[in-house]
């Protein structure tokens, strides 16, 4: 829950603030005003947006060994995340209404619009991860890695954009570079999502289907099935990456010959302060309570998604998979090998956790809690590239195949997207295969 509150405070307490941010600043200066006064909705909008979001971390988690009054909160908060968006959204529609001749640097304005409605997108694409019945399609898959593209490259990095070119006035003078700039962002984002949206489901439904097959698709020979399935959608992926990344050397060109000043025409930055009125009673935020207001919404977020839940005995009690199985002694081979394990990043493909759903069906006993106890971190994971490893050693029927397999995954298995550790020492090697027979 920690790192699921990280993930979540990130993008709602930081990000999204500064993001929304710009564009309070921006659109009204973009549309010929020099400031903006909100109404009470607009309020709601702004202090509520930050502490909804962090609500939202354990989403990450449904099904997973988190207690379930927890999996509930994260739901009901995915659900209420569509209040403040609604109320940004409005906000920012009704400072463009009827100023459309008054902008001049549209190639800002067109970024900002696109990072808004991506962001509105956001909690569309939180609440199908968050409801259970979609949850247990989506969940573990690339559809979580495409919420975090949606957000990162999307939403905020479209709205720096903007902020960039109005700043410097490239969006007025090198439009050319710029639109460019704008359509094959806008083209690499929606072709690499738009596949990570699609693996999600497909690898989800592939992997429920073939729980009633004779050859699981979750796990063994039968992930060729997955394997296979996830390359194509892999490497558009791959080149929507490559056509947005290729896309910023227009965004460094325009930036590069831009007169680095707003023209005289386009509306200006003043020197003097900004004011944003948030309460519509003209009566504007200032800085110690904008801070006092953010510590105090972090510190009950932090209670109730962190300290609440390690106050949970069923979280805090470890159980005899805990003491027997999944406890590591200093100095021991095991425990080396799970350091091998967390320093090649193996739990960025491979998660640890099997879920009470059909789609987990052959990965062995359902993980709970309790299992973790002695494990600093607890290596849960967020994504399925690979198979579950929670209980892999009760899958191994040949244990001296395990190290072969880790020096060449494709020796054996052809379709493996697994790569070579052949570069580990041997002790690492041998050590990375006990730690996995280990776990069962």
């Amino acid at each position: 829950m920690q790192v699921g509150f990280l993930r979540a405070g990130l993008a709602g307490f930081w990000f999204a603030a500064a993001g929304l941010a710009f564009l309070y600043y921006l659109v009204p200066k973009l549309t010929g005003q020099t400031s903006f006064e909100g109404t009470p909705l607009s309020a709601l909008g702004f202090w509520s947006l930050a502490f909804v979001w962090a609500a939202t971390a354990p989403v990450l988690y449904i099904y997973g060994p988190i207690p379930g009054w927890l999996q509930s909160i994260g739901v009901a908060f995915s659900i209420a995340l569509f209040v403040p968006v609604a109320l940004i959204a409005r906000d920012l529609s009704v400072l463009m209404r009827g100023r459309a001749k008054l902008i001049d640097d549209r190639v800002a304005l067109a970024f900002a619009s696109v990072g808004m409605l991506l962001f509105v997108l956001v909690p569309v694409h939180n609440l199908v991860q968050a409801l259970r019945t979609s949850s247990s399609i989506v969940g573990l898959t690339e559809w979580t890695a495409a919420g975090d593209l949606l957000l990162f490259g999307g939403a905020f990095t479209f709205w720096l954009f903007a902020f960039a070119y109005y700043a410097t006035g490239a969006g007025s003078n090198r439009r050319g570079l710029a639109t460019w700039h704008l359509v094959l962002s806008v083209t690499g984002l929606a072709v690499a999502i738009g596949a990570m949206w699609t693996a999600g489901a497909a690898t989800g439904l592939t992997w429920a289907a073939g729980a009633n097959a004779a050859e699981p698709t979750s796990f063994g020979e039968g992930w060729s099935v997955i394997s296979k399935m996830l390359v194509p959608f892999l490497s558009f992926r791959a080149a929507g990456l490559v056509i947005f990344g290729l896309s910023q050397l227009l965004f460094g060109a325009a930036i590069l010959t831009a007169p680095w000043r707003v023209s005289s025409s386009a509306p200006h930055v003043d020197d003097e302060a900004f004011d944003l009125q948030l309460t519509g009673r003209g009566a504007t935020i200032s800085c110690p309570a904008l801070r006092g207001g953010i510590v105090a919404a972090f510190a009950v977020a932090a209670v109730v998604m962190v300290l609440v839940p390690a106050l949970d005995a069923s979280v805090t009690t470890g159980t005899i998979i805990a003491d027997t199985v999944r406890s590591y002694p200093d100095g021991s081979v095991v425990a080396a090998g799970r350091d091998v394990y967390i320093r090649e990043g193996c739990v960025a493909c491979h998660t640890q956790s099997v879920r009470p759903i059909v789609p987990d069906v052959g990965l062995g006993a359902v993980g709970v809690a309790g299992d973790y106890v002695n494990e600093a971190p607890a290596l849960i994971g967020i994504g399925r590239l690979g198979p579950d490893l929670m209980r892999v050693g009760n899958r191994i029927e040949d244990p001296g195949a395990l190290g072969p397999h880790l020096d060449d995954p494709r020796a054996e298995r052809p379709w493996s997207i697994m790569p070579s550790y052949r570069y580990l020492t041997q002790g690492d090697l041998d050590a990375l295969a006990e730690y996995l027979l280990s776990l069962r």
